[in-house]
């Protein structure tokens, strides 16, 4: 695969063609969609594991401590398990960018990568804890509290949409991080909303498939006097709605890297689509 930026324009693309250029670069890493599954699967065991040796600890500290380690646990945990998938996202980061530079990533060497930036990582999931903590706090003690912390985590999640690229690439600090990753953001923001519109059309249309198949299953099981067939189609329709979610949150982040990337000057690959033209 080349990996050189494009040159002169070939065609004026917009956001659909830089969907499909982060599509065609998933389709020859699929064995990257397991990072997704290993960070669900590390945030379940992580958070039951230190909620229950806290518990457990709790019980043998003395009678009626137990809810108070419980608690304790579950702050803990919660800050392990969101290590753990921060760790997975940041490693898929890497898988994007070891593709557009000629590699062949795997699950294993994206993850080694994804470790060398555990302090920054480490960092980010201490800012974005207190910041879901500070709203969470508004919303329950501030008056219209609700929309307050509506719009501060709308205003987050747009500030920080390329922060676990500036983490992959550059290895910043948690503030450090939100204001390279809104530098750049406005800098490219025309791009990033085209994509996105793009992206969510496509994750819509899964959805709404598997939303038809699941809630047609619920009213065959109900109405039918055989259930098989309902409960086939509410069971298909969960198994699409999961890997769908998924595959699409890989994408996403093969998305957000291509854009850091010549947003930053980094090479492009070249997938038949003039990066020039929409970025």
């Amino acid at each position: 695969m080349a990996t050189q930026r494009m040159t002169g324009p070939k065609k004026n693309p917009k956001g659909k063609e830089l969907l499909q250029a982060s599509l065609a670069l998933v389709r020859q890493d699929r064995s990257i969609v397991l990072l997704p599954v290993v960070a669900t699967g590390g945030f379940v065991v992580s958070l039951a594991l230190v909620t229950g040796v806290f518990a457990g600890i709790g019980a043998l500290v003395a009678q009626g401590a137990e809810s108070w380690f419980v608690i304790i646990g579950l702050i803990f945990g919660l800050f392990l398990a969101s290590f753990v998938t921060i760790t997975c996202s940041v490693a898929v980061v890497f898988a994007a960018t070891e593709r557009m530079e000629g590699g062949d990533p795997t699950v294993g060497s994206s993850l080694r990568k994804a470790w060398t930036r555990r302090r920054a990582i480490l960092g980010w999931v201490l800012l974005s804890t207190a910041v879901g903590t500070v709203l969470g706090i508004i919303q329950d003690k501030v008056p219209a509290g609700w929309l307050v912390s509506l719009l501060g985590e709308a205003a987050w999640q747009v500030a920080t949409w390329l922060a676990l690229p500036v983490i992959a690439y550059e290895g910043l600090g948690p503030i450090a991080t939100v204001k390279r990753s809104s530098v750049v953001l406005t800098q490219q923001f025309g791009s990033v909303a085209r994509g996105m519109v793009r992206f969510g059309i496509l994750f819509a249309g899964w959805f709404f498939l598997s939303l038809a198949l699941i809630v047609g299953g619920v009213l065959l099981l109900a109405k039918t006097p055989v259930p098989a067939l309902g409960a086939l189609s509410v069971f298909v329709g969960v198994v699409v709605l999961l890997a769908v979610s998924i595959y699409l949150s890989v994408v996403n982040l093969y998305l957000r890297t291509v854009i850091f990337r010549f947003a930053t000057g980094r090479p492009t690959p070249d997938l038949g689509v003039d990066l020039a033209s929409v970025l």
